[in-house]
């Protein structure tokens, strides 16, 4: 009797080392879970954060472009008086406001084509994000 009842304690213990040894590789994977889903949070804050920058950086382009859509006009101003100078003899004045017209045309079109990539930035990280 003493016999069986030793062999139940020695099978009992095996068990509950068993089952502790399941406990600790739960408590394990748990731990490995918690330390992705921290370093995924991480990486959710760090794309928000680009995101954000991205839209600074794409309200910035706009307002570059508005500023230098007026600059255009002023411009466009200026060469209607400049036209007006060359019937009168003015030709210099003409050439350098073609000049500036000229200048603030690229540094337009430089503005749209930061617009334009921002604006593809701001789209891949919101899909990005999105997908998360």
């Amino acid at each position: 009797a003493q016999a069986k009842q030793l062999q139940e304690t020695v099978m009992s213990q095996s068990e509950f080392e068993r089952k502790l040894q399941d406990f600790h590789g739960m408590v394990a994977v748990m731990e490995d879970m918690r330390a992705k889903s921290a370093a995924q949070q991480q990486q959710v804050e760090a794309m928000e954060r680009e995101l954000e920058a991205a839209h600074a950086m794409r309200e910035n382009a706009e307002q570059q472009q508005q500023q230098a859509a007026s600059e255009v006009q002023t411009l466009r101003c200026q060469l209607d008086i400049a036209n007006e100078a060359v019937a009168n003899g003015q030709d210099d004045a003409v050439s350098s406001l073609r000049e500036q017209l000229h200048q603030s045309n690229q540094q337009r079109d430089k503005i749209l084509s930061q617009l334009s990539d921002t604006t593809e930035k701001l789209q891949l990280l919101q899909r990005r994000l999105a997908s998360r």
